[in-house]
């Protein structure tokens, strides 16, 4: 039987790029072991989604609950500077919450 969207929940999750001599490295709040690399923001963006999502995969087999930070978060804007910080909103099965 194929899920259902009510399913599904929506989590949100705090994306950080910053730029470092010639690259950018992109972490997330809610899942503080997500650190990686990028030639351009853009790829760094991509480059920590795809990781969230493979924590994600990890995580929910194995009956992990998703972490609380990415159901309750903080969205005030960053202060001007280099860093970039993106919101992104990815769905989850609704019993990993």
């Amino acid at each position: 039987m194929a899920p259902r969207d009510e399913d599904f929940v929506t989590i949100r999750v705090t994306i950080t790029v910053e730029p470092d001599d010639d690259m950018f490295f992109g972490t997330c709040e809610e899942f503080p072991g997500v650190l990686v690399n990028g030639i351009t923001a853009m790829e760094c963006l991509t480059r920590t989604k795809e990781a969230i999502r493979e924590c994600l995969e990890t995580f929910i087999p194995r009956g992990m609950k998703v972490p609380k930070k990415a159901i309750i978060h903080d969205t005030s804007t960053p202060s001007e500077s280099k860093t970039k910080r993106f919101v992104e909103d990815i769905a989850v099965p609704s019993f990993a919450v």
